[in-house]
């Protein structure tokens, strides 16, 4: 990366650009890093994505009402079928460790987590009124769960925020002098 950094640099300071500093949150290193596949093992993923679940759903009150828990459940048990006998994602639907939390808050919205665990807020049901809905809300959470979306999005956050700051250390850049939101991720 910082190769590639003082490449960049040299040839901005040649097209008369800045010398020095410039490259933090340059778009060019963006585009340059933000292809390169970087390899995080699904397991680590999965541990990851389970940690954040169990705080989430630890942080909240969970649904006491068994008709409404058992038929969010039963949902949920047919499309973890459905999903293990999908010709392309059937495999990996089967080693996943499904989880199913349904919760009381007043969120029109249900969130998935990178290892298999779903949260599902109270405040669908309004919208969601009958069972092919909540069905449909709860196969598009799992989808993104089985195509690892989270950790396609992940992976291109932090290779572009690396490449940036680190193009800014190789340049120079004093510590206080790069972005902030790129230290973060």
């Amino acid at each position: 990366v910082a190769k590639v950094g003082n490449q960049l640099a040299g040839s901005q300071a040649a097209e008369g650009g800045p010398s020095g500093g410039g490259m933090a949150g340059s778009p060019l290193t963006g585009q340059l890093l933000s292809n390169i596949p970087i390899s995080v093992p699904h397991s680590v993923v999965a541990t990851l994505g389970n940690a954040i679940y169990d705080w989430e759903v630890g942080r909240r009150t969970k649904e006491t009402n068994e008709k409404v828990t058992t038929q969010v459940d039963d949902i949920f048990d047919r499309l973890k079928e459905a999903a293990s006998a999908h010709p392309t994602y059937g495999a990996a639907a089967k080693e996943i460790e499904w989880r199913l939390a349904t919760l009381r808050e007043d969120m029109e919205q249900a969130k998935a987590f990178p290892g298999g665990g779903i949260a599902v807020y109270e405040g669908v049901f309004p919208v969601a009124k009958v069972e092919g809905a909540l069905a449909a809300l709860l196969g598009h959470e799992m989808a993104h769960v089985l195509a690892r979306h989270e950790l396609k999005r992940l992976t291109g956050d932090v290779a572009v925020a690396a490449s940036n700051v680190a193009s800014a250390v190789a340049l120079g850049t004093s510590p206080d002098k790069i972005d902030r939101q790129a230290i973060t991720a």
